[in-house]
């Protein structure tokens, strides 16, 4: 059986397994996830693909720290059944392989007042050669009582389509949201459905510092 390559190569950015990149050995598979790729034939081919895919992708986009901060989000999956996840590597094989430069690519934090929003909103967008672009986020809202657990998330994760410069999110429904870009500011309006009580995407974005 080959070693799970892809997998093998960003492992470490999650979990606490010992498997180096260049060494990772199926009989040394620790985690849940190492030891299902590692049982399952198909899946240990398509982390091949998935390697290959993603190697691809890093060669042809500009902005590298997008596509990392991505990846590392998709690496979070949950499922915990071959067949779960092998659908989950079949769409992402077809994402990465559709990664194409864009002036979209990028990490935003939202910032209010000329600050980092104390409410935590962050966006990580892809753009394809589909002409969509592909958006995961989670936007934060701490409440008065956040140190006892008053706190709630939303999420976005699905593809948005760009019309007039504009951006509509509205693959995950019932999230939808609206983005545009405004020189190096990214605006974000009339989201709906995105998140629980009081969490909004809305408001203004910069990128991150690029980080390789």
């Amino acid at each position: 059986m080959m070693p799970p390559r892809a997998w093998s190569l960003l492992v470490p950015l999650l979990f606490s397994g010992t498997a180096m990149a260049a060494s990772f050995d199926c009989s040394k598979a620790r985690t849940a996830v190492e030891k299902m790729i590692c049982s399952d034939s198909v899946l240990s081919q398509l982390d091949e693909q998935l390697n290959a895919a993603y190697s691809g992708a890093l060669s042809r986009i500009d902005n590298k720290a997008a596509l990392k901060a991505s990846q590392r989000s998709w690496l979070a999956f949950s499922c915990r059944e071959p067949a779960c996840a092998t659908e989950l590597f079949k769409e992402r094989i077809v994402l990465l392989n559709a990664v194409v430069p864009s002036p979209w690519n990028g990490e935003y934090e939202r910032y209010w007042k000329g600050r980092r929003d104390s409410d935590t909103s962050t966006l990580t967008i892809v753009g394809l050669k589909d002409g969509r672009l592909w958006i995961s986020g989670l936007s934060i809202w701490n409440g008065p009582n956040a140190k006892m657990g008053q706190v709630n998330t939303g999420e976005m994760n699905g593809y948005a389509k760009v019309l007039n410069q504009t951006a509509h999110y509205e693959d995950d429904a019932p999230c939808t949201a609206s983005l545009r870009m405004q020189g190096e500011l990214l605006l974000v309006s009339d989201e709906k459905g995105c998140g629980g009580w009081n969490v909004s995407f809305d408001g203004e974005y910069r990128k991150t510092l690029q980080r390789k």
